[in-house]
């Protein structure tokens, strides 16, 4: 009878050992899901930020093209207002 109940008692050991496994086992596969779940996060967070300052260095490229093209523009109108006052000038002579 002994040996039964020690048996018995040798297998219930034997499978809470085996669930205590599995249970350490899940528990480690959720903390490492946490953790990729959260490097995960961070490189979203990094890509996200990167964006915005992607987003800046445009802005300012932008601007810095407007200002050279308003520049450019503004050399234009003089040269027409110089072109306009030789044509006067050149209409002056012919009359």
């Amino acid at each position: 009878m002994n040996k039964i109940k020690e048996n018995k008692l040798n297998s219930i050991k034997l499978q809470l050992n085996e669930i205590n496994e599995f249970v350490k086992v899940k528990v480690n596969d959720e903390i490492q899901k946490t953790i990729d779940d959260s490097i995960d996060n961070k490189e979203n967070d990094t890509l996200i930020l990167t964006k915005i300052v992607n987003i800046r260095d445009k802005e300012e490229n932008t601007i810095k093209i407007i200002d050279e093209i308003r520049d450019e523009l503004n050399i234009i109108k003089l040269m027409l207002i110089k072109q306009e006052k030789k044509m006067d000038e050149i209409i002056l002579k012919i009359k």
